[in-house]
């Protein structure tokens, strides 16, 4: 599946769809604010209606009355409805003239305002100016002219209004009508953009996304044939190793003993050129007997053949007498050695012959590894999880970071020019985690880098079950 096809798609669907959101609340904006306008529209037309009404009223009446106090109040009514309809018509003509309103129908309101036969706005000025003029006086009589005027142009204003709140309201709902229909299409089309999405952007996703679970299968199919075959193989490896190391050892330790007899004159007196011959043979002899041996045992583990041999131990006495073994090559080389081992400390259920070589091994690793003079120690505590924690420390050649990866590594060695001068097989610490991890412990190591010494550490139970021996 293309991840770039997928996210233009997506862009495109969401971009569509917010233009499309926009649109339709432009919209429903817009039609709010048209039927707003025309709400105003015809209240202003209304009330002009009913002010021209109240003002015919007024000034009949104020034709017939002759209490003075009523007079004052009519007179003060008469000018407020005056006021209120001069500003009314302004509003709506000013409107008009300055075209605020955009509908299709403006110019028959036009016809109505300011052409004949209506004129409305003629008329309502008329209408207005013979108003103002009644309120001049302080009483009129039935005969007025202005009162006539206003009798007779009344009943024509009313129609003119009438028909205009007439118009005005068939324009909003014409407009109104149109809004919907265009809301609604705007909403179809919404509708039709989402399912449009959903077939033909996220329907191939779901087909790309089904193919590729189908080749994922396929895939992982494959991979598990290849983690069998690979298993096989490496069964067929080790059980090769074991059968090969098992047929070197037995003429290998031929030639030991007999350079061993040799060496001792056993069979008679050598010279010192015989000597050192021999000698030669018989050390090269031990070197490749510990490696087959080291082959031979990890091509055990590995082949799932080792079986731990358990035994409640004293842990603290192993360790020190671990510690004495290499005590001479301490004295040979100058070394100082720290023990630290914690006095609760004792009797642990383990493999007591792995332990040893576990221990051993990662002494004579620092042995190996430290120049003369320097440092090594041995620290071991109980932890409160039960497990007892062991530690080897040394002040030597460090381990730089390119060269973590190659500790645990078999027949990787750690390149430097100090271990060049003292080879190796590369087996021996790569052995000690398999046997640390069939006790069901954890190895690492941490190191500040060159020159800077190194800390193993192994963890193990101090009670291993025996169920999980074999």
């Amino acid at each position: 599946m293309n991840v770039s096809n997928l996210k233009r798609r997506f862009s495109l669907s969401i971009t569509l769809i917010i233009f499309l959101t926009i649109l339709l609340t432009i919209i429903s904006t817009f039609m709010i604010d048209r039927e707003s306008r025309h709400s105003e529209i015809i209240n202003l037309s209304g009330q002009q209606r009913m002010l021209s009404q109240n003002i015919a009223l007024l000034s009949l009446e104020m034709a017939n009355i002759d209490s003075a106090s009523r007079q004052k109040d009519i007179h003060r009514d008469l000018r407020s409805s005056i006021k209120k309809m001069s500003s009314n018509h302004e509003i709506l003509t000013g409107d008009l003239r300055a075209g605020a309103f955009f509908e299709s129908r403006i110019e028959e309101l036009r016809e109505i305002y300011f052409n004949e036969p209506e004129d409305l706005d003629n008329e309502t000025k008329d209408f207005l100016n013979h108003a103002n003029m009644l309120t001049k006086n302080s009483t009129i009589d039935l005969d007025n002219q202005h009162l006539l005027a206003i009798l007779k142009t009344s009943p024509k204003l009313l129609i003119s209004l009438d028909k205009a709140v007439s118009i005005n309201q068939s324009m909003a709902e014409g407009d109104l009508l149109n809004i919907q229909v265009l809301f609604w299409i705007t909403t179809l089309l919404l509708i039709i953009l989402i399912l449009s999405v959903a077939i033909f952007i996220f329907r191939p996703t779901i087909k790309e996304v089904e193919q590729d679970a189908t080749n994922l299968e396929a895939i992982n199919k494959k991979l598990e044939e290849a983690k069998v075959i690979a298993e096989l193989a490496n069964k067929a490896k080790s059980d090769f190793l074991a059968n090969m190391s098992h047929e070197l050892r037995t003429p290998l330790n031929a030639i030991i003993g007999f350079s061993q007899e040799i060496k001792d004159e056993s069979p008679g007196p050598i010279n010192e050129v015989q000597q050192e011959f021999v000698g030669y043979i018989l050390e090269s002899g031990k070197h490749l007997l510990s490696l087959i041996n080291d082959i031979l045992d990890l091509s055990k583990i590995e082949a799932g053949k080792v079986e731990l041999e358990l035994g409640e131990f004293n842990l603290k006495t192993l360790l020190e007498n671990s510690v004495a073994l290499v005590k001479q090559k301490a004295l040979r080389h100058n070394f100082k050695l720290s023990v630290d081992i914690s006095d609760d400390i004792e009797y642990v259920t383990a493999d007591e012959r792995k332990i040893k070589q576990i221990v051993f091994n990662i002494l004579s690793n620092a042995t190996k590894f430290t120049p003369d003079g320097r440092t090594i120690g041995v620290e071991a505590e109980k932890r409160d999880s039960g497990e007892v924690l062991v530690s080897v420390w040394d002040t030597g050649i460090g381990i730089e970071k390119r060269d973590r990866s190659k500790v645990f590594a078999t027949f990787e060695q750690v390149a430097s020019d100090y271990s060049r001068a003292h080879p190796g097989s590369g087996l021996g610490m790569p052995l000690t985690k398999q046997l640390v991890e069939l006790h069901d412990g954890k190895i690492w190591f941490d190191s500040e880098g060159k020159d800077k010494g190194t800390r193993f550490s192994f963890t193990i139970p101090q009670k291993f079950p025996a169920s999980r021996a074999a």
